[in-house]
């Protein structure tokens, strides 16, 4: 069965959304709903980046000093100025470590539709 581009074919429940992160990071910081999320993200980058990174408890080997410099324009932005940044230990290695010998990638039930 072929999905349209436009069909929604997955809708949360009232439940699961509750139950998100993202709701609890804008309960956090005090945000009403998405569209006041949206709004600050966009207007106030250097808070909602350096928000997620610490919501993510994202481990870094050397702190960043400032999230963002737009001293020559947001065309040349340099993200997170003197910070030092290791993607495989944050996305593997600490799990690893706090999981022990058990995979860090858990399978998935559903599988993939067949290409017909």
């Amino acid at each position: 069965m072929a999905v349209r581009a436009t069909e929604i074919v997955w809708q949360p429940t009232r439940e699961h959304i509750e139950q998100s992160r993202l709701v609890a990071f804008m309960r956090q910081h005090g945000i009403p709903d998405y569209a006041a999320l949206h709004r600050r993200s966009v207007e106030d980058l250097t808070w909602f980046w350096d928000a997620v990174a610490k919501d993510l408890r994202l481990e870094w080997s050397q702190p960043y000093s400032r999230v963002l410099d737009t001293s020559r324009g947001i065309q040349w932005a340099t993200w997170w100025i003197d910070g030092k940044f290791n993607y495989v230990h944050n996305c593997l290695d600490r799990h690893i470590a706090r999981r022990g010998t058990r995979s860090p990638v858990s399978p998935s039930a559903r599988t993939a539709p067949s290409a017909a």
